[in-house]
């Protein structure tokens, strides 16, 4: 063991005390969605990015709807993707109607890990991909 001055130690005090009240964010969010524009419809906020629509951030209420498309300045923007935390960060819910059609990517793990949460869905083929990955899901087609 080496000794340290006190300088030395109140200089490594000093920077654990920064790196434990700075706060870490959410997610590293990647370059190219950094500057998208935010809307919310619906009390649903979603991210757009060329002609698709990423849900972010949803009401914290029993039932939530996400939709196929959103209309926003006369443009038309399909659902494709949930980001991240954006169901797990609302307890209350507890049944999600997904009439996205074109739905790629469904980052959440809320909706895989919560069982409580009844997922209905309008897609033939996301209504099979939910089923082999054990989701609590209800075809409506």
């Amino acid at each position: 063991m080496t000794n340290i001055t006190r300088r030395q130690f109140f200089a490594g005090f000093a920077a654990l005390a920064v790196l434990a009240v700075t706060p870490e964010p959410a997610e590293a969010m990647p370059a190219k969605f950094r500057k998208c524009p935010k809307v919310t419809q619906n009390s649903i906020t979603y991210m757009l990015y060329q002609r698709c629509a990423i849900v972010t951030k949803t009401p914290n209420r029993a039932s939530v709807t996400i939709p196929h498309s959103i209309r926003h300045n006369g443009k038309t923007y399909t659902v494709r993707s949930i980001w991240d935390h954006t169901i797990e960060e609302c307890p209350k819910i507890r049944r999600i109607v997904l009439k996205a059609r074109d739905l790629e990517a469904i980052e959440d793990p809320a909706i895989f890990e919560d069982r409580r949460i009844l997922v209905i869905c309008y897609d033939r083929s996301t209504y099979a991909w939910l089923r082999r990955n054990r989701v609590n899901v209800r075809k409506h087609f």
